[in-house]
């Protein structure tokens, strides 16, 4: 499974700079969809079938494959990774999902915000690939201070009132 992410890195950074839209995605999706036909994956993984017969075969199955499409198989193809297709999907899924997706912050803290605070959290936000967020910010004093994030369905919890939790329930034993 590793060396098949590790695979499907470079095919994912080639479909990035090609800047892929969604139409890869459904693209991807298909493909790894017929790989799931076993019949079908033991004669797309085979030797003895040309890749020129291969493609075909794909491009009778897939109405839509343009040529794009069809030179990122055929390499894929040549060098022997139609395996990692699942792969290559959930990379690109993440990076397109970072792409077109508004983050959703929810920031509780003991303290009150600024808008610069706010703009150094936006910035941070697009040096992690997101296209933009859009933030709650709140007060609550019982937090003591550091703060609680919660990113989408995540929840990230820094503060005091959590780590003295924590060092109490330790001590508890």
């Amino acid at each position: 499974m590793t060396d098949l992410m590790t695979a499907a890195r470079p095919y994912v950074n080639a479909l990035n700079q090609l800047n892929a839209d969604k139409s890869w995605l459904d693209f991807l999706a298909k493909l790894e969809t017929l790989l799931l036909h076993a019949q079908l994956r033991k004669l797309l993984l085979s030797d003895i079938v040309s890749i020129q017969d291969k493609l075909e075969l794909l491009a009778s199955i897939l109405q839509d494959f343009n040529a794009q499409q069809q030179n990122f198989v055929h390499i894929i193809l040549l060098q022997g990774k139609l395996q990692a297709i699942p792969q290559i999907l959930k990379l690109f899924k993440n990076i397109h999902y970072k792409k077109t997706k508004k983050l959703k912050l929810k920031i509780t803290s003991a303290n009150s915000y600024t808008k610069a605070f706010e703009a150094k959290l936006r910035k941070a936000v697009r040096a992690r690939g997101y296209l933009d967020a859009s933030f709650e910010l709140e007060q609550d004093s019982s937090l003591i201070a550091g703060a609680l994030v919660k990113i989408e369905d995540r929840v990230l919890d820094g503060s005091v009132k959590q780590q003295l939790t924590a060092l109490y329930q330790q001590i508890k034993g």
